[in-house]
Parts: structure tokens; sequence; C-alpha cells
């Protein structure tokens, strides 16, 4: 219904692509991306542009909207080019005003997406890896350092061995740990290791 719509707005004069969004419902990119559509499009060129279609034949219009409608209807029945799974099973495979939202579907059968325009398999980006949060972050380190400074110590860590060694002055040798063992304990608590 909406490139009936869109049509429609077109044949009656010039208006922005912002106005045909809002007349018709759809994001600015998705207006600018139908509007390639149509071979006969006329426009102003000025900034902003303004879009119309010239005033065609009366039942040249109602051919148009007439097999855009039958478009829409048979998008009814099977609309997944790999698995014939019914419109149902389709979702948008991005948000609105993306490529992938307005025209890319993907299909919950079998996992497919396709351009709704030409029926072309679309490779979805990966999602984004999840960074794991470092064992030891740096905030928490410091607050461990000023609290074995503050009791006369001292905290260091060997990267060639990659141990933790506290030295306390009531400690006669450094208490070694692992990263692991050394997260396990809080500034509060890394005074009272042994």
């Amino acid at each position: 219904m909406t490139n009936s719509t869109l049509t429609t707005a077109l044949f009656n004069g010039p208006a922005t692509v912002n106005q045909l969004a809002a007349h018709v419902g759809l994001s600015g990119s998705r207006i600018r991306e139908l509007l390639k559509t149509y071979d006969n499009l006329q426009s102003d060129g000025g900034r902003p542009a303004k879009f119309w279609l010239e005033p065609q034949v009366e039942e040249q219009l109602e051919e148009v909207l007439a097999e855009e409608q039958r478009v829409e209807e048979t998008q009814d029945g099977p609309v997944c080019p790999f698995c014939d799974a019914e419109a149902s099973d389709m979702t948008p495979a991005g948000p609105e005003g993306t490529f992938l939202g307005d025209s890319v579907l993907l299909c919950h059968k079998c996992e497919k997406a396709h351009n709704v325009f030409s029926g072309v398999e679309v490779s979805l980006p990966k999602g984004r890896k999840s960074r794991k949060a470092p064992l030891n972050p740096q905030y928490k380190i410091n607050a461990k350092v000023a609290a074995v400074e503050a009791a006369g110590g001292t905290l260091t860590y060997d990267k060639s061995t990659r141990l933790w060694a506290l030295q306390l002055p009531q400690h006669k040798a450094p208490v070694l740990m692992t990263s692991r063992e050394f997260s396990l304990v809080d500034h509060k608590t890394i005074l009272e290791l042994d």
C-alpha cells in the first residue's frame, strides 16, 4: 500500500523527500530508495529537491496502481526465495531507516536474508564480539597499590613470571599471587594476606 500512496503523492505535485516521508509514513532514506525505482520521476534540482511524476492519462495511473496492488497482494503468499516461507516468517534484518531494515528481509525458517527488490541473498554482518572485562581493571589495581603503600609496603607485577608480588613490613618474604588470585582480593583484604 505504501508504493501506491507514494505514487499518488508524486502525481499530486512537487514535494520534498521529507514531505513525501511524512505523507507516506516512511523514513527519508526509504523514500529516496523508492524514488530510484520510478522511470519517469521529475525533479527541480533545487535545495531541497522537489520530486513529482508527470500527469499521465488516467488509465495509465490506474494500471500502475493496480499493478502495485497485485504485487502487494502476492506478497501475502510465499516470500522467501529459498524456502517459500510465508510473510509471517519474515522480519526486517535491521532497524528502520537502514539498508538492512528497509531492503532486506530475514527468514526465520531457513535463517537466510534476501534483498526484497532483487531476491538476491544478502550476507548479514556478524554481531560484534563482546569483549570480556579485564580480570584486574586498572582502577582496582590502583586502589590495591594505594592501600599497600599507605601500610608501608609495595605491590609490583613481574611480567616475566606473570606474578604479583606483595611486600608488607610485617612479612619477611613477599607474597606471590597469580592474576586470578590477585583478582580475588580487594583493597581492604589485601593487607590481611599472609
